[in-house]
């Protein structure tokens, strides 16, 4: 998997540089590391994303989900010479030309002739959750990878974004991807209340069902003038921190937003906590499992830092594909489907379990 540099104006693809110097060579037998995925596997070996030609050389070691790959399995590298060509990746398209998003180039992911799977693009450095530097692209990649291939759809190259903002960009036409990921769905029914960035999401965005849940909660320090609040009313006025590019729906709802309070989007949790020891805010919002996890990297605020009782709100996660766009509804559509076998054989469960006890062992 490859990170890319967005702005939130265009979509820069760039073909070189995307074959590590770690690159593989057909023909060889390849040991499987630590934070392998069959695409980055396949893309050191080829200089594209598509594994198939890997994985129906190697079915009878990976098995039935080539998503479930493991460390030391020892695969046979093809020359691809005799093989098929793989669908375009979007790497192809020359920088000069802006690349052509999916839905003017094929009508589904079915797999029909013509129609190349769903180009995905996730947000970077969002541990557990997604990143280029995560094991399988972290939790929610895996997640919708695996749900499109039990949907019969594999994904196609699976990028991620520096933020939502670049994410979104990518989206749009002419931003080359199909499905973004993950997305808080903004209350359309309730448009009125919204600001005009989530109303903007809703006009232009169409979402899959929920896949995943989190907990959006606030933290202040132990002592502060907050601390013994009950109420997002209290809220006002104070100074609240959100990394940026988050969600800010739930904030909208209670009135959390400018002028009723400062809001401070810095590009980090980490950095949102650094400003709370040092009293640049009041205030800190982000999901519970990343404020773990944050917590404990910031001197001094896992012993300092509590959190807001009662005042956290519950949250669905979602994939979003360009209102429009036949390849990304049909996406949405084939995840849909493949998540909900997932749940009905317990896969789901048990990737989230495998992420869990790898957070609560600092793995």
């Amino acid at each position: 998997m490859r990170i890319l540099a967005i702005t939130t104006a265009a979509m820069l693809l760039a073909a070189a540089g995307n074959a590590a110097a770690q690159s593989i060579d057909c023909g060889e037998i390849y040991s499987i590391q630590r934070g392998d995925t069959l695409r980055g596997v396949a893309q050191r070996a080829y200089g594209v994303g598509d594994f198939r030609t890997i994985y129906e050389a190697n079915v009878a070691v990976i098995g039935a989900n080539p998503d479930l790959i493991e460390v030391g399995m020892r695969l046979t590298i093809p020359c691809r010479t005799a093989q098929a060509a793989p669908a375009p990746e979007p790497a192809a398209v020359a920088p000069a030309a802006p690349t052509a998003n999916a839905a003017n180039a094929a009508p589904a992911v079915s797999g029909a002739p013509g129609a190349g799977p769903a180009r995905l693009i996730g947000v970077d450095g969002n541990p557990p959750f997604s990143g280029s530097e995560l094991p399988g692209g972290g939790l929610f990649t895996e997640l919708l990878v695996q749900a499109l291939a039990r949907a019969g759809a594999p994904a196609g190259e699976v990028d991620f974004a520096p933020d939502w903002a670049a994410q979104a960009a990518a989206l749009l036409p002419g931003g080359g991807y199909d499905v973004g990921f993950p997305w808080v769905r903004p209350d359309c029914a309730q448009a009125a209340a919204l600001g005009a960035e989530s109303r903007a999401r809703c006009r232009s965005f169409d979402f899959s069902d929920p896949f995943f849940e989190v907990v959006l909660s606030f933290y202040t320090l132990d002592g502060s003038e907050y601390a013994a609040i009950s109420s997002h009313r209290e809220m006002l006025g104070a100074r609240i921190c959100r990394p940026d590019g988050m969600f800010v729906g739930d904030l909208e709802a209670e009135g959390l937003v400018e002028p009723n309070v400062s809001l401070v989007t810095p590009p980090t949790a980490q950095d949102c906590f650094a400003a709370l020891m040092i009293g640049e805010v009041n205030i800190v919002s982000t999901d519970a499992l990343t404020a773990e996890q944050t917590l404990a990297s910031v001197p001094g605020a896992a012993r300092r830092v509590r959190e807001l009782d009662g005042l956290a709100t519950l949250q669905t996660l979602h994939a979003a594909a360009p209102r429009g766009s036949a390849v990304g509804r049909e996406a949405l559509a084939r995840l849909d489907e493949g998540m909900k076998r997932m749940r009905a054989t317990g896969e789901w469960f048990a990737a989230v379990q495998k992420y869990r006890a790898s957070a609560a062992s600092g793995g």
